[in-house]
């Protein structure tokens, strides 16, 4: 496979790495202060499904 064809596969995971980011960035401190969840407990939950994915 040429580098081009390999750059065009991989750009397409480009967004979703962006969304998964964003994702893991804004909703645990969303979870803490609007819904009342300690951030340990929205942590550990977070960590528990990603161990879980493994």
């Amino acid at each position: 496979m040429s580098l081009s064809a390999a750059l065009a596969f991989a750009a397409v995971s480009l967004p979703l790495a962006a969304l998964g980011i964003s994702v893991g960035v804004q909703l645990p401190p969303y979870f803490a202060s609007q819904l009342g969840v300690s951030l340990a407990v929205v942590g550990g939950a977070f960590g528990l499904v990603r161990l879980l994915d493994i």
